[in-house]
């Protein structure tokens, strides 16, 4: 398993967040274990296991 470290720094959302929530949503997760961290506050904070 490769393990993927995602940084987002936006601050009020947006296409960085609607792309990476995309990209994050489609990734085989027998393959990739992404983990997305948000420097600010945003609706996109959910736990996906």
């Amino acid at each position: 398993m490769i393990n993927i470290l995602y940084l987002e720094t936006g601050v009020t959302g947006g296409g960085s967040f609607e792309s990476l929530y995309e990209q994050v949503r489609e990734l085989d997760r027998e393959k990739f274990a992404p983990v997305v961290v948000f420097l600010n506050e945003s609706k996109y904070l959910i736990s996906v296991n």
